[in-house]
């Protein structure tokens, strides 16, 4: 994707840098290390481990590709963004069956980024001319307002003590009939609790919510959502 196509799409203020082909960042220079630098390989090597994920959250590394592709397939045409997309650990194949859609992957952490991107070019072969990497805020988005069809945000909603400023953040780049995919993980039994409160302890997530309590949070904000789980994993989306 070329610099022009993004600059579309961006507020004018914003002022965008090529940190290597085909990621960008819109973060002050000083600014641009992120705590997940230094941790983006343990990162993959745990989160990525399918007995991990069966154990404590009850969940088939399967079932993350197939929600995403079910946002991904929700709309035919129009700017795609994955608001937080991590490596693309779980992901990055599912970018592979859109190749007409404009894609835009956010993620705070360079080094996150970069893994996407290997990650990328291993499963095309090349780095996809409608898919581009950036560096950015997710709470403070660059993007100007409803721009994109679709938005994806799998396993951030957590993060934030602030559920409403995300969610608004977010929501205010989505289109007004576009859709909206987003993931978060709950405690729903005895061991997800506890390792959601150690995870808070850490500083690793905002909240430690079961799935009815995180449903009651949005509705008190006003938030309507479909929603699913499957053991510590709520599913959530707005077509």
């Amino acid at each position: 994707m070329k610099i022009e196509e993004l600059t579309e799409i961006l507020k004018s203020e914003i002022v965008i840098s090529e940190i290597e082909n085909g990621i960008f960042s819109v973060i002050d220079e000083e600014k641009r290390k992120h705590d997940y630098d230094n941790k983006a390989a343990f990162y993959d090597k745990l989160v990525g481990n399918s007995l991990y994920n069966k154990v404590i959250w009850k969940n088939e590394i399967a079932n993350y590709s197939n929600f995403c592709q079910k946002g991904i397939s929700s709309r035919k045409t129009g700017w795609i963004l994955d608001a937080g997309c991590g490596s693309l650990l779980f992901t990055a194949q599912n970018y592979k069956s859109e190749k007409n859609r404009p894609i835009v992957l956010v993620d705070r952490s360079i080094e996150m980024l970069k893994k996407g991107k290997s990650r990328l070019i291993n499963s095309h072969g090349n780095l996809p001319e409608n898919v581009v990497l950036m560096q950015a805020d997710i709470s403070n988005l660059p993007f100007q307002s409803a721009v994109f069809e679709t938005v994806l945000s799998f396993g951030m909603i957590h993060l934030f003590e602030d559920t409403k400023s995300f969610l608004d953040s977010i929501l205010n780049v989505k289109s007004e009939n576009g859709s909206l995919f987003f993931t978060s993980l709950v405690s729903n039994n005895f061991l997800g609790k506890i390792v959601l409160n150690i995870l808070k302890q850490k500083g690793e997530v905002g909240f430690v919510n079961s799935t009815s309590q995180i449903t009651a949070r949005l509705e008190n904000l006003n938030y309507n959502f479909q929603q699913s789980t499957i053991g510590n994993f709520a599913y959530f989306s707005k077509n």
